[in-house]
């Protein structure tokens, strides 16, 4: 006749769940013989010196984003981030401080805020992006340079005819330079507005 003996063990680990399984494994081997299987009660996260934060993301109007994405960081270092969906937003553990968290979604610019925590429900506004279209008698290649200042946006190859739109620009001044065969030198430049959640159409000829 067979007995069997079912005996409870509780662990714990710094690293990880299974770290805690095994060490609680190891520890049961030591005391019982034939241990033959064993069963996970429950498994819990202990947090020490955080606090719960919700951002959520939300168009102008105030409205909740269903996918947007935030990162969070502290004196220049990414903290924590998540996606937050719609009203339950994303839901992060943060030490007592200042924060900054970015966020941004598929079809709108980004934003920032700053937040104390602890502290209530950050609420990130984001603006609809903007489109931009080239049009070309011939192919080439052009660079986005963003607002005032000298950051390149991206480079632009570009066919003849109406070019497939540019998505995901935020609203706000431009420069479009049409590049040189090298792709390094300007042959023109073009100054380029892009409006909230509209394309904008320009003719580099």
């Amino acid at each position: 006749m067979s007995v069997a003996k079912v005996s409870e063990i509780s662990a714990t680990s710094t690293k990880s769940f299974e770290d805690a399984i095994n060490s609680g494994l190891a520890r049961a081997h030591k005391t019982i013989r034939n241990v033959r299987s064993a069963w996970i009660k429950e498994q819990q996260v202990r947090l020490e010196g955080g606090t719960p934060v919700t951002i959520v993301v939300t168009d102008i109007s105030g409205a909740a984003l269903p996918n947007g994405n935030v990162t969070v960081e502290s004196g220049g270092k990414r903290t924590a981030g998540g996606i937050a969906r719609g009203d339950d937003g994303a839901r992060v553990w943060l030490r007592p401080g200042r924060y900054t968290a970015t966020a941004n979604a598929y079809g709108y610019g980004s934003a920032s805020a700053e937040f104390s925590v602890p502290g209530p429900t950050v609420r990130i506004a984001l603006n609809r992006a903007g489109a931009l279209v080239i049009v070309a008698k011939t192919s080439g290649t052009a660079r986005l340079r963003g607002g005032a200042g000298p950051t390149i946006i991206r480079l632009l190859p570009f066919s003849a005819g109406m070019s497939n739109p540019i998505e995901n620009l935020a609203p706000g001044q431009y420069t479009l330079e049409v590049l040189d065969a090298t792709k390094k030198n300007a042959l023109k430049s073009l100054p380029v507005v892009i409006v909230s959640g509209e394309r904008t159409t320009v003719s580099v000829d």
